[in-house]
């Protein structure tokens, strides 16, 4: 944690480190969703709700699943037809419980797809624009997954990690500063990056979902009308002092704040999901070289069990494999969907499929198996839950499990980082 010491000598720091003006707060965001079906519809949402926030607050730029590209690229759920073969398809042959369709991204801000290419290519552009002094805030909303090594954002068909982020956010003008504000899986990893652009002398924050090995909420296929209890809504409520109705609109909600740091500070306990936000601050501390030794202490007894591999999730997993693998030795042309001629065999079909799923073997299996997994499933959400409250308030207690973390920064880098997360919001 940030001592007594270094909160002095950041405040002697900060009045010297230029931060985001009202009328110059630029954004940029990234939504790369691996690609069709795990684009989860509410990413989009997500995209394009905080660009709409920023409005009149600074230049918005957004990196989005295929870009411009008028392909369906974003998947989201829709009711089931009557006879329920839509559901069974997709679940054996995508392997996606929902039944989905896919619609194509858009976004007022949308610049190009979420790739590296395209990534490199911005700071090259119209990052090259932005002036030194000025914070550019690079906000995601994506998946995330974690190699033996570090955090990575699943982009578009591929995967960034938090050191090459850093590599390619380095490519800034020099003087430009950099504000994360996360909510994928395993997004604190991403202080990784933080650390190694305050080395090379920038202005550099964090604002993250959960911890470096944890799951983050979110993902969803059916999020309108659905209430929004996830890390990106109660982190931007708190900061524009609104609150979130359905997928895209605001009403104020009365309250202000007056920089991130107070934003993310009103989070407190009140999420009831399993995210555990930290923050860049939460990771360091003064200790001699910028040698990043942040650790997560594994043997926390309530550990979340979001990893734990389930028995009858992996039992229906393995007959829904069982009855793909005949469906389509039956019917091979569903393995080509957009084929010429695909809908019209589908149409003709659907009575033989239904009853080729219905009467298969495994089948009576897996109806068993369904209702023990919602009941499983519902008592496994309501333990994350509370684990996830439990390390929430354990976070802020080093010593305690779950606690022991540490990065060694100096006490310039430590002035800069604090400059940046107690920067005003946009527009104050």
């Amino acid at each position: 944690m940030i001592d007594l010491v270094t909160m002095i000598i950041a405040a002697v720091v900060l009045a010297a480190v230029p931060a985001s003006t009202s009328d110059d707060a630029p954004l940029l965001i990234i939504s790369g969703g691996g690609g069709p079906p795990d684009n989860a519809i509410n990413h989009l949402h997500n995209v394009q709700w905080v660009e709409q926030l920023w409005t009149g607050r600074g230049r918005v730029w957004s990196l989005v699943a295929d870009g411009t590209d008028p392909t369906p690229d974003a998947a989201r759920a829709v009711p089931p037809t009557a006879d329920g073969v839509d559901y069974w398809l997709q679940r054996l042959l995508i392997g996606s419980w929902p039944i989905l369709e896919f619609v194509n991204s858009t976004s007022r801000s949308l610049h190009g797809p979420a790739t590296i290419n395209a990534l490199q290519q911005w700071v090259a552009g119209e990052g090259a624009t932005l002036a030194a002094g000025t914070v550019l805030n690079v906000y995601v909303t994506d998946h995330g997954t974690r190699n033996d090594k570090e955090s990575e954002i699943v982009l578009w068909g591929e995967n960034i990690g938090a050191a090459e982020f850093a590599r390619v956010l380095n490519g800034l003008p020099e003087g430009v500063g950099v504000r994360l504000i996360m909510a994928q899986c395993y997004s604190g990893g991403f202080v990784d990056t933080v650390h190694r652009l305050l080395d090379q002398g920038r202005t550099a924050c964090g604002f993250f979902s959960t911890l470096p090995d944890r799951l983050a909420a979110g993902c969803r296929y059916d999020p309108a009308g659905a209430a929004y209890n996830e890390f990106t809504t109660a982190f931007f409520e708190q900061l524009f002092g609104v609150r979130r109705i359905g997928a895209a609109d605001v009403e104020d909600s009365g309250e202000s704040v007056a920089s991130y740091a107070a934003a993310f500070a009103n989070l407190g306990q009140s999420l009831e999901t399993i995210d555990i936000p930290n923050r860049s601050a939460d990771w360091m501390s003064i200790q001699g070289e910028l040698e990043p030794t942040w650790t997560v202490d594994p043997s926390n007894p309530d550990e979340l069990p979001t990893m734990a591999v389930d028995p009858v999730a992996g039992r229906l997993d393995e007959l829904d494999l069982a009855i793909a693998e005949d469906l389509l030795v039956r019917f091979p042309w569903l393995m080509y969907p957009y084929q010429d001629g695909f809908t019209a065999l589908y149409d003709t079909n659907r009575a033989r499929i239904k009853a080729f799923i219905a009467g298969h073997q495994s089948f009576p299996e897996i109806q068993k198996l369904e209702k023990l997994y919602d009941q499983q499933d519902r008592v496994m959400y309501q333990k994350e839950q509370r684990a996830a409250q439990q390390l929430r308030q354990q976070f802020r207690e080093p010593g305690t499990p779950g606690g022991a973390r540490q990065m060694a920064i100096g006490a310039d880098a430590a002035g800069r980082m604090l400059a940046c997360e107690n920067a005003a919001p946009p527009g104050k």
